[in-house]
């Protein structure tokens, strides 16, 4: 799970510089209703043990209160070629485990306070890449998910443009 706001700064050489930072919107309906817009990146990720980066990300923060955030993750490394991509169940084949394909997607939504605090796993749907290259993703996503406590589902539908963003390892 992403617990974490989108740093606005990535270390360089022991130097902080400001990092890019896309932008995202999205709306989520059904169980919970918002409007959300923020900050977006994509990255590679080290998962926990692992020597080298082994899933990519595209992680949308909103802040506000409560704050919202979104993952797009993948069992692939870099930006995901133009196309569009199923989004499968995380429950089924997560983020650690080797059996999600890499041309498939897992998302997650997440409510940290407020009324439906909590994570939401989503069940199905899809991304489309609409433009890539290494240092930026542009596309779009609608998904449904399930609370983890099974109470409500809701949909996310949403775009957004990512900037590429430095590997990092997941705590």
């Amino acid at each position: 799970m992403l617990r974490r706001s989108l740093s606005t700064f990535a270390i360089a050489g022991g130097t902080a510089v400001a990092a890019a930072m896309g932008s995202f919107t999205a709306t989520v309906s059904g169980g919970l209703s918002a409007q959300l817009k923020g900050a977006a990146i994509f990255q590679d990720v080290y998962v926990t043990g692992d020597s080298t980066p082994s899933l990519s990300w595209i992680s949308l923060a909103a802040g506000g209160d409560p704050d919202h955030r979104l993952q797009l993750s993948r069992k692939a490394l870099g930006a995901p070629a133009v196309g569009t991509y199923r989004i499968t169940n995380a429950g089924d084949a997560g983020e650690s485990a080797g059996d999600r394909a890499p041309d498939e997607f897992g998302a997650m939504y997440e409510r940290p306070r407020g009324d439906g605090s909590g994570s939401y796993s989503a069940d199905s749907g899809s991304v489309t890449i609409t433009s890539s290259s290494a240092t930026r993703v542009i596309g779009r996503f609608t998904f449904t998910a399930s609370a983890d406590d099974g109470e409500r589902t809701i949909t996310v539908t949403g775009r957004f443009t990512a900037d590429g963003a430095p590997a990092r390892k997941r705590e």
